[in-house]
């Protein structure tokens, strides 16, 4: 059972990164959650609508805070990018 469920977490992540492609912060290794923090950080309307739908489902978890989370946690990829 532990395997299904990482294995589920792991499509998730991927349809997540694709999501995230299809709205334009550009790499495919980046999270819906961590693009659309770069896209508010941007100041792009459709970056603060993300966020707040996704922060606000991820709240009903009791999470709070997880797009920006996720922005940090990809502070590698993010130089990446930058650099390319």
């Amino acid at each position: 059972m532990r395997e299904i469920v990482r294995r589920a977490a792991e499509l998730l992540s991927l349809a997540s990164c694709l999501l995230n492609v299809l709205i334009g912060t550009g790499d495919r290794e980046i999270t819906l959650s961590a693009g659309s923090w770069e896209l508010s950080r941007r100041g792009l309307w459709r970056g603060r609508v993300l966020v707040a739908a996704i922060d606000g489902g991820w709240r009903l978890a009791g999470v709070a805070g997880h797009c920006e989370s996720a922005w940090r946690d990809h502070g590698p990829i993010w130089l990446k990018v930058a650099a390319d």
